[in-house]
């Protein structure tokens, strides 16, 4: 190569060599421009991995790029899970709600910052929480939109605590204004007022704008009713409030109209950062002034009352214990063992003195003791009042007869022991003792006279008519042929005649006397047999109903009941004048109810003269057997005897 080539070669070498180093000190630039953004690589995933914010990306199809761990757990899925996922499969409770956004993003380029989300906690069940999210566009170098970058901060607290604060103040707000008590709030470095109600306004009779031009020493007077300036108080009230204390003072305030108000102010400092605010809770006192006037007046007149009512009470002490003294009966109090402790006169033989601090229960029969004790016992943990009925041995060791009505006994509003008023009934258990043995005997009389009808029944039939029957039973068997002559035949059938109405009469009287199948199949039966011959007597249709459970009872019991429906069929048939009569017998429980109806002319019961012993003997039977008969009948309604009894099955 000529030395011209050569010269030519290496000037054209020049350039590139120079370009090759130029290139050479680019890459090194490079390599020092890729380092540093490896470094800030790592740094922004340590800042992704490690922020307390929820960070991510997304792209313009909205599905997510990126994610740190604190979003994904928001989200509440993991991070990998996210990675791919269309926002609706991630969020579909807000999709509605983001995607909007994201668009609006993508299409504008504009971030949308400070957007509020609310979404149902994943963690805590029932709390909604609430997120601030920004949405930052990520864009190319030409201003193209290639995704969204979010970063999204828990705010939920906050909320929670600005939510709480609003709802103090809104409650100390609602306090305040409807405390019953005036209330201001002073600001001490402005002197002015701050804050009050409606009660404060009315108060001291300004308008809130005057009440805020106002200062605590332009609403007294110069002076306290006590001749103490106000203004030096008002101070040193405002400076024990502010280090820490809560005074209470009582003053007088002015009124817009010049009138003095008395009141009573407790002040304590608001715990406000930076601001030395003290309230005044006011209140007036001008009715509590006149309420303690009056009360104390009425005390002075209460106490002249006392002495006079109890002057009163002494003379109406006397005449309670004159008519106590003067009572028929025996009052007695005695505490809670039995232990006398007031007595108001003598009672079988006994006198007060002797029984004071004595045991009641030492008094009573051995047979009533435990009742009595059992009683006393009942009222002193009751309270309520019992009545009983028992004996007491008197001082000549005769038993005695007591009604008593227990009742409490107290004192300061306790039960101590119990209170007895006794009327000495003696002389009536002696006439009911006596009614009982006449009753008993007539029991007795009334069994004996039924007892004597079944015999004479019985000797009627088996005697009487058994011979009046064998005669009529020869005379049929003796044929007219075989009379001499039509005469004797004819005076035959006069005594066969004679024989029958002898029969018959002999077996009405077996009935009238006792019907022998009352004693055979019971009362029910013979009824039924009773109903059917006064049916076929008196021509009477006759409605028997029974409703009962006994099958027979006691012999006097079967007696009675027959004879009260008898009694009264023998009255219809006589005097009602009706051929529809209704028996009724229903047993409930243990009491049989006989119910005897009819529609006849009836009568009025107090014309009926008592000597007339059918109606009377429905009574007496009635009340014999320990029941009742009652007659109902007024002229022309008809009668209806009605007889209540204790029934009692007979043994079998």
């Amino acid at each position: 190569m000529s030395d011209e080539a050569k010269s030519s070669a290496t000037s054209n070498l020049e350039p590139l060599r120079e370009r090759l180093a130029q290139v050479e000190r680019e890459l090194a630039e490079a390599r020092v421009q890729l380092s540093e953004l490896e470094e800030r690589h790592q740094g922004l995933e340590q800042l992704y991995a490690t922020t307390p914010v929820g960070l991510c990306l997304i792209d313009t199809d909205l599905r997510f790029v990126r994610i740190n761990q604190r979003l994904a757990e928001i989200n509440g899925c993991s991070v990998e899970a996210h990675i791919g996922k269309h926002l609706r499969e991630i969020l579909p409770q807000i999709c509605e709600t983001l995607e909007p956004i994201y668009r609006r993003v993508i299409e504008t380029g504009e971030p949308t910052r400070d957007v509020e989300v609310e979404a149902v906690s994943r963690t805590v069940p029932d709390r909604i929480e609430t997120y601030l999210a920004d949405y930052l566009p990520l864009c190319s170098s030409t201003n193209e939109v290639l995704g969204v970058s979010t970063v999204v901060r828990d705010i939920t607290e906050r909320k929670e605590a600005e939510a709480a604060k609003d709802a103090s103040e809104k409650h100390l707000r609602l306090l305040l204004e409807h405390a019953p008590e005036a209330i201001v709030v002073l600001d001490v470095d402005t002197g002015k007022f701050v804050e009050w109600n409606d009660n404060a306004l009315a108060l001291f009779g300004l308008t809130a704008e005057a009440l805020s031009e106002a200062n605590p020493i332009d609403l007294s007077p110069p002076k306290q009713p006590s001749g103490e300036p106000s203004a030096p108080v008002v101070r040193e009230k405002i400076e024990q409030a502010l280090a820490g204390a809560t005074p209470v003072v009582e003053w007088t305030h002015l009124h817009a109209s010049g009138a003095e108000v008395p009141c009573e102010i407790r002040l304590v400092r608001l715990p406000v950062a930076g601001r030395r605010l003290v309230r005044g809770s006011i209140t007036d006192v001008s009715s509590r002034r006149a309420d303690e006037q009056a009360l104390r007046q009425a005390y002075d007149e209460m106490e002249d009352r006392v002495e006079r009512r109890t002057a009163e009470l002494a003379r109406s002490e006397e005449r309670w214990r004159s008519l106590i003294a003067m009572a028929p009966d025996l009052i007695m109090t005695a505490d809670a063992d039995g232990i006398i402790q007031y007595s108001n006169r003598p009672e079988a033989g006994y006198d007060p003195a002797d029984v004071a601090k004595t045991c009641v229960y030492d008094y009573v029969s051995e047979e009533y003791r435990p009742a009595v004790i059992q009683a006393v016992a009942a009222v002193i943990e009751t309270g309520e009042y019992l009545s009983l009925e028992h004996s007491i041995t008197g001082a000549d060791g005769k038993t005695e007869w007591l009604q008593t009505r227990i009742g409490p006994y107290w004192e300061d509003g306790k039960i101590v022991g119990a209170t007895s008023i006794s009327t000495n009934v003696t002389r009536r258990k002696m006439a009911e003792d006596r009614i009982k043995a006449e009753q008993q005997l007539l029991r007795q009389l009334l069994a004996l006279q039924e007892n004597e009808r079944r015999m004479v029944s019985h000797d009627i039939h088996d005697g009487l008519v058994q011979y009046i029957v064998g005669a009529q039973m020869q005379l049929q068997a003796m044929s007219p042929q075989e009379s001499e002559s039509d005469i004797e035949a004819s005076n035959l059938g006069s005594i066969e005649a004679h024989l029958q109405q002898a029969i018959a009469e002999g077996r009405r009287l077996i009935r009238d006397l006792r019907p022998m199948v009352l004693d055979e199949a019971g009362v029910v039966e013979s009824l039924l047999h009773l109903i059917a011959d006064q049916e076929e007597a008196a021509a009477l249709t006759i409605a028997f109903e029974h409703d009962v459970q006994f099958d027979r009872l006691d012999a006097m019991l079967e007696g009675a009941i027959f004879r009260i429906v008898q009694e009264s069929l023998t009255n219809v048939k006589k005097h009602a004048n009706t051929a529809h009569v209704g028996v009724q017998l229903k047993q409930t429980g243990d009491m049989l109810e006989i119910t005897i109806r009819d529609n006849g002319e009836g009568f009025d019961p107090k014309q009926i003269d008592p000597a007339r012993f059918g109606l009377r003997g429905i009574h007496e039977r009635a009340r014999l057997f320990g029941g009742k008969a009652t007659i109902n009948s007024k002229p022309g309604k008809g009668t209806t005897i009605q007889a209540k009894l204790p029934v009692t099955p007979q043994a079998s």
